[in-house]
């Protein structure tokens, strides 16, 4: 509840983690609705933006996902936070944090992966990441904000209840949609294309 009253955009990230692209859809519609349910009862909204774990949803699992309203967004750049969560190797995260963009050219947005329950991720990632971002002058925002959404198109109130979806990057999104497998496999790939906010994160 204090994220949310901080300004924090609440995505799903499933009930309880599965691949989507493996999942039924019987399983997929339950980890979406149980999910659903809770944020319901704790902030009264359901969110409409989904990052799906392993950043795994085929094609078929992105339609599904939108017939049940929901943006499908990945990450496109992986700081690997999840292979170096222990004092002596966090650096290699912070590494590919700031080396990303340092490399950026020119790109003026980027969504960015990083667990924040792992506790070097916590300590030591973070802040690293937000003194990068402000050195390089860009600002820390939300998903939504990044790609250019309205927040009005955030949530649906109450839970479960229709919502008109903004849909100036939805076609793309479905278009080019792919499995984004597991770990080693999703680098550098994002589904639907994103505007140039003056943003990171």
């Amino acid at each position: 509840m204090r994220m949310f009253g901080s300004g924090h955009q609440i995505g799903s990230h499933t009930w309880s983690h599965v691949d989507l692209t493996y999942a039924s859809s019987e399983t997929r519609q339950y980890q979406i609705r149980e999910l659903e349910r809770a944020l319901g009862n704790i902030i009264g909204r359901a969110p409409t933006y989904l990052r799906p774990p392993y950043g795994s949803c085929s094609s078929d699992c992105v339609v599904e996902m939108e017939r049940m309203g929901y943006h499908v967004v990945n990450f496109d750049l992986d700081t690997k936070d999840y292979l170096h969560n222990l004092p002596v190797n966090i650096d290699v995260s912070k590494k590919t944090f700031s080396g990303a963009l340092d490399a950026g050219g020119g790109v003026g947005s980027f969504l960015v992966l990083a667990h924040d329950p792992l506790e070097q991720t916590a300590k030591t990632l973070v802040p690293a990441m937000l003194e990068r971002i402000r050195q390089g002058g860009y600002r820390a925002v939300t998903v939504g904000e990044c790609l250019g959404d309205p927040a009005a198109n955030w949530y649906r109130s109450p839970p479960g209840a229709p919502l008109s979806l903004a849909t100036s990057w939805d076609q793309a999104t479905r278009d080019n949609a792919t499995d984004q497998g597991h770990d080693e496999r999703r680098d550098n790939r994002r589904l639907g294309p994103y505007r140039s906010p003056e943003s990171s994160v």
